[in-house]
């Protein structure tokens, strides 16, 4: 049981999508705290709109995926149309990925070193990159760091027989 719900849990985590994308303010907080200039503006604005409209298409397919209570539609009942609704998330954030990516490149070439170490410490969780924002700098003892996961790992609980 344990495990379902874990599983549940990290699934619903994965269909979460940054609503701070939509809000103005908030991509307005990451240009100041990065100190946009105006001759970066023009980037700026370009890798801005990457985000939003990676967000809105997450958000549409998110919606379309989660019914609502009391919706007409029924969730995925089968194992082919939940592998479908894998397949249409996965090529989203792929799709939103290379454009962000694309963008940010660009960004990226005009950005003095400061305004670098600042976008590699501020955006990666803006951009649906939660777990790899985590540097092994930054891990808490006893975490253990990317690409070192047991098999099993994630749904095992601390002090329920993992060793």
């Amino acid at each position: 049981m344990m495990r379902l719900m874990m599983a549940t849990a990290l699934a619903v985590a994965a269909l979460t999508v940054p609503s701070w994308a939509q809000n103005p303010a908030d991509i307005a907080f990451l240009r100041t705290e990065l100190k946009i200039t105006d001759a970066q503006a023009p980037a700026w604005s370009a890798f801005a709109d990457a985000l939003r409209a990676n967000a809105m298409k997450l958000g549409e397919i998110r919606a379309s995926m989660i019914p609502k209570p009391g919706d007409a539609q029924p969730p995925a009942s089968t194992m082919t149309e939940r592998l479908d609704q894998q397949e249409q998330w996965l090529l989203a954030r792929l799709e939103g990925t290379r454009t962000m990516k694309s963008t940010f490149i660009k960004l990226n070439e005009t950005l003095s070193d400061d305004q670098k170490k600042a976008a590699n410490d501020l955006l990666p969780p803006h951009m649906g990159m939660e777990m790899m924002a985590m540097l092994p700098s930054q891990m808490q003892p006893g975490q253990i760091g990317p690409g070192k996961m047991r098999p099993g790992q994630m749904m095992q609980q601390p002090g329920m027989g993992n060793k």
